[in-house]
């Protein structure tokens, strides 16, 4: 996803920010935070996407009985496996 797109997506889940340009910071998140950790690759053509590391993560976490007690409005849809899902159930 282009780092315009994550922040809407997050902003449509429910994320709410004070930021004056919340794409920008969530493009800051992306380059040092997450892409330091090996969370996130930039492709070649500037779009963002998920290590194999954190979509098996995400899977993990996605799965544990604690994740689904708290995150009621959250349900796996079949045709998204490996997706992240927002909280509207569409995959991020």
């Amino acid at each position: 996803m282009a780092t315009a797109d994550i922040a809407e997506a997050l902003r449509d889940a429910g994320v709410v920010t004070k930021a004056t340009n919340f794409t920008n910071n969530i493009s800051a998140v992306l380059s040092s935070t997450m892409k330091g950790k090996d969370e996130v690759t930039q492709r070649t053509d500037g779009l963002w996407e998920l290590t194999e590391r954190d979509r098996n993560a995400i899977s993990h976490i996605r799965d544990s009985a604690e994740f689904r007690r708290r995150c009621t409005w959250y349900s796996a849809p079949a045709s998204t496996a490996g997706a992240l899902s927002s909280k509207g159930g569409d995959a991020l």
